[in-house]
């Protein structure tokens, strides 16, 4: 037969003469900060998750390029951190010339230098520089006590 005073009690209560001491609340509502690149490549991915948070009722900021704004859903918040023209074409299309990184820069630069690659003339090969002041203020968001989970896909 069952007996209930068989049963442990979890968790066990501590030893005597030690006190529990709880952490303060946290806010109601968890923060959650997506950094990622200006591009559907690196943002679509991620909008299902992005959705399913803010209709759970959670705090969304989401930290990129302008162009990524457009595509994100209602009472996200966003902060633009990459301002400078997103040159991902270009680029992804070196990417897929070699195995490794290294290699896929040296492709990608010869390629260039050699005209087999269509770049315009005014190519910005430093568009993901992010500028001082925004590394700045995404670092002290970092610090804040109401963010509980940080997605980067930089």
């Amino acid at each position: 037969p069952f007996k209930p005073s068989r049963l442990k009690r979890f968790p066990p209560r501590p030893p005597s003469g030690i006190r529990i001491v709880r952490r303060p609340t946290r806010p109601s509502a968890m923060t959650v900060l997506f950094a990622v690149m200006p591009d559907m490549g690196h943002v679509g991915y991620l909008l299902p998750l992005v959705r399913k948070l803010v209709l759970d009722g959670y705090k969304v900021e989401f930290w990129s390029g302008k162009k990524a704004a457009d595509w994100l859903p209602e009472g996200v918040d966003f902060r633009e951190i990459h301002k400078r023209e997103n040159g991902a074409a270009a680029f992804c299309m070196g990417f897929a010339q070699a195995p490794t990184i290294g290699e896929t820069f040296e492709a990608f630069k010869k390629s260039a230098l050699e005209g087999s690659m269509n770049i315009p003339e005014d190519y910005d090969f430093q568009w993901t520089t992010i500028e001082e002041v925004d590394i700045v203020a995404f670092k002290k968001r970092l610090l804040k006590p109401d963010v509980d989970l940080v997605v980067d896909d930089m």
